[in-house]
């Protein structure tokens, strides 16, 4: 697939080839069709992602919130199959904790997001 790669902090993207995604236990693999890059995404381009807790390693491919359609879904994914639209948020929240209860996934207790590696 085409991306655009963050080959070193304060560098310019880097457009090239990269593997196609491959699917485990839990995953799909969406087929991006549209993708925001924000200010999270420039922390971790200027190298200053440290005080959220993680350290990015380029190269590493930047965007956390995309819209697109479910290529391939793991073994025990149950909520999506092959050709729905879905759009991803920055965090992932599970909907059980008080505050996903009163409608504040954004907050969840149990949020988990990307991870830069």
């Amino acid at each position: 697939m085409k991306a655009a790669v963050m080959e070193g902090f304060r560098q310019p993207l880097v457009v090239k080839n990269v593997p196609d995604p491959t699917v485990g236990p839990g995953d799909a693999v969406i087929r991006v069709e549209g993708e925001g890059i924000c200010h999270s995404d420039w922390h971790a381009w200027m190298g200053d992602w440290e005080w959220s807790g993680l350290k990015p390693h380029p190269p590493i491919i930047l965007g956390h919130e995309m819209a697109g359609v479910v290529e391939e879904v793991g073994p025990g994914v149950q909520r999506v199959k092959r050709g729905d639209p879905v759009l991803v948020p920055v965090v992932w929240a599970y909907g059980s904790c008080e505050f996903c209860l009163k409608g504040r996934q954004n907050i969840c207790a149990n949020m988990e997001g990307p991870e830069l590696h």
